[in-house]
């Protein structure tokens, strides 16, 4: 890859309604033994597995590297890897021109999950993926049910001046997500890219995720995965100095907390024939059901309890399912809605 092929990504960042602030008590953090790392990514390569490395191509899809997360917090749950959809992530909190922010992405890992590579490919039958196709995906109800069985439980930004804090983050909670920004300065396909120009002007944004930390030549250092594929660094990963963070090139620190959400009961395969019409006022045992799926397919508020009666809630998510399938938005459950929804689910 060269610098001209770095995909120019557009990043949408809110602050506001984090999920809590991190920590959650008043109290110290043991400083980071920078000497003698501890983490999560050590376990993982003394067990002698490795991340997967990704390669975005010309998407804006580098939020997807939240996957690098997820599948090291699966790691440390269950001892084995199982690699994450970077396509199940960024399909679910894509903006329309490209790009995503990091509330988006930590909505997704709280609500919805994150699916197996499995059953979400992120690449198309050539290996490749762009743009329309992270974004145009289909996600099976599989995909959509497995990936409940990974969730977050909160999220928040920590001080992104300081490589300690990074640090304290990857050494206890698995990893750190960073957006960073600026002008290519002919270093940032390297082992060690220099801080670039800092602008939030027409230039270069990125999503990336750090996932180890130590001391190289008398420097702390962090470590992150990229999604420039492993020609780029060491072998796709890259190393941050202190003065990365210092120079205000970082501008977000994403810490996922609380690892994921154990023993959610595990959802039995659901079929279900749909006859009739449904629309708001609606009731019957058709419309528990139409809710049942909507919440299967990820529209149907997750904490919400099934009832007998289509109302609002239940005409939003049709809504949702019908724009999602091609069909025209207007929440009334017809033929046409109700074929793809047997074809799904009978």
């Amino acid at each position: 890859m060269k610098e001209k092929d770095i995909p120019q990504t557009k990043i949408e960042h809110k602050q506001n309604g984090l999920g809590y602030t991190y920590p959650k008590v008043g109290m110290a953090i043991m400083p980071v033994d920078w000497a003698n790392p501890t983490n999560a990514y050590r376990k993982m390569l003394a067990s002698g597995q490795d991340l997967t490395i990704e390669n975005q191509f010309q998407s804006s899809s580098c939020g997807g590297n939240l996957e690098y997360g997820a599948t090291l917090t699966d790691f440390l749950l269950t001892g084995s890897i199982e690699r994450k959809s970077r396509l199940f992530i960024y399909h679910n909190c894509f903006v329309p021109s490209g790009g995503s922010s990091f509330q988006g992405l930590g909505n997704v890992w709280k609500t919805k999950g994150v699916s197996p590579e499995a059953l979400c490919y992120s690449y198309n039958a050539f290996g490749a993926t762009d743009e329309q196709f992270y974004q145009n995906a289909k996600i099976s109800p599989e995909a959509l049910t497995e990936a409940l069985k990974c969730r977050c439980e909160a999220f928040a930004e920590v001080n992104r001046f300081s490589i300690e804090a990074v640090a304290q983050a990857i050494r206890d909670e698995g990893f750190a997500l960073i957006g960073y920004h600026g002008y290519n300065n002919g270093t940032m396909l390297s082992f060690y890219p220099q801080h670039p120009v800092v602008s939030f002007d027409k230039c270069w944004q990125h999503w990336v995720v750090a996932v180890d930390y130590g001391i190289l030549n008398g420097r702390n250092y962090v470590k992150i995965a990229n999604s420039w594929d492993k020609v780029i660094g060491d072998r796709g990963y890259q190393y941050f100095f202190e003065d990365y963070f210092t120079s205000g090139s970082v501008w977000c620190v994403g810490v996922f907390t609380d690892k994921v959400k154990l023993n959610i009961p595990p959802i039995t395969a659901f079929h279900y024939k749909w006859t009739v019409t449904m629309r708001i006022g609606s009731t019957g045992s058709d419309v528990t059901e139409l809710q049942r799926a909507l919440k299967i397919e990820g529209f149907f508020p997750q904490d919400q309890v099934l009832t007998k009666y289509f109302g609002p809630i239940t005409q939003i998510a049709a809504k949702a399912f019908q724009k999602k399938n091609g069909l025209v938005a207007d929440g009334i459950v017809g033929p046409k809605t109700i074929a793809i929804l047997n074809k799904k689910y009978l």
